[in-house]
C-alpha cells in the first residue's frame, strides 16, 4: 500500500525533540535512520486523529496539545505536521512500542545534522529552523 498522506510530530521535551530510529529492514522506507513519531493516514482519519493514533502505537502515550505547524505537499504526498509538548508523566510513560530500534532526545541543530535523519523531515527541519526553534525553546519544561 502506497502512503499518500501522513502526519509527523514534533514531541518535545525540555527544549529536545523525541526522535526514533528506524528500523533495520529493507522492505521499509528510510532502514535504519532517524525520524520524528507519526506515519501514514488511515482512511476516514483526519491529520490530527493520525498524529495522535500514531503517537499512541509508537510510544505508548496520549499525547495533548496538539498544535498544527500546516501540511507540506511533496511531490504526490500531504505531509503535516504537528508540535505537542510532554509532560514530566507524559516523559516517565514513554515506551516504545512495536516499531522502531530506540528513541532519544535531539536538539533542532543535532537533527539539521545528521547524515542518518530521514531526508524530508530533515529538509523540514532545516527549511523551517527559526520558527521552529523559537517553538520549541517556548515552551520548555524545567
Amino acid at each position: 500500500m502506497k502512503i499518500t498522506s501522513g502526519a509527523k510530530v514534533l514531541l518535545v521535551f525540555n527544549k529536545k525533540v523525541l526522535t526514533i530510529l528506524r528500523d533495520d529492514k529493507p522492505d521499509i522506507p528510510w532502514p535504519n535512520m532517524w525520524d520524528l513519531p507519526g506515519g501514514g493516514q488511515e482512511e476516514g482519519e483526519t491529520f490530527e486523529q493520525t498524529a495522535r493514533r500514531e503517537i499512541e502505537e509508537e510510544l505508548n502515550i496520549e499525547v495533548t496539545g496538539l498544535m498544527s505547524l500546516g501540511i507540506e505537499q511533496l511531490e504526490d504526498i500531504q505531509a503535516a505536521r504537528f508540535i505537542s509538548y510532554l509532560t514530566e508523566e507524559q516523559f516517565e510513560q514513554l515506551k516504545l512500542g512495536d516499531e522502531g530500534q530506540k528513541f532519544t532526545f535531539m536538539n533542532l541543530g543535532e537533527i539539521s545534522k545528521r547524515a542518518d535523519f530521514v531526508p524530508l523531515l530533515k529538509g523540514y527541519v532545516v527549511n523551517n529552523m527559526s520558527k521552529l526553534k523559537e517553538l520549541v525553546e517556548k515552551h520548555a519544561v524545567d
